[in-house]
């Protein structure tokens, strides 16, 4: 017989409101266990662009400051920083 697997919902885009980051940030790392990506293992560069792609309004600006800067990959924690 065939596995059935729930479908899992896609996680919702974050604007940068600091009052929701905890709860998105951990929506993200549920998501990824659930599609069966590493988030801190082989799939933690595919994590992060998807994080990425995610991102709009002070958070995509955020982000792009940041890459520019210090042309550096997404980062958690300096996410969660920056908006608190």
């Amino acid at each position: 017989m065939a596995e059935i697997r729930p479908r899992i919902p896609d996680p919702k885009r974050y604007s940068g409101d600091s009052k929701t980051l905890e709860t998105w940030l951990y929506s993200l790392k549920v998501y990824f266990r659930a599609i069966g990506w590493e988030f801190d293992g082989d799939d933690s560069e595919r994590c992060g662009a998807y994080t990425v792609a995610l991102l709009e309004g002070a958070a995509l600006q955020w982000h792009h400051r940041q890459a520019l800067l210090h042309q550096a990959e997404f980062d958690f924690v300096q996410l969660e920083h920056a908006l608190k």
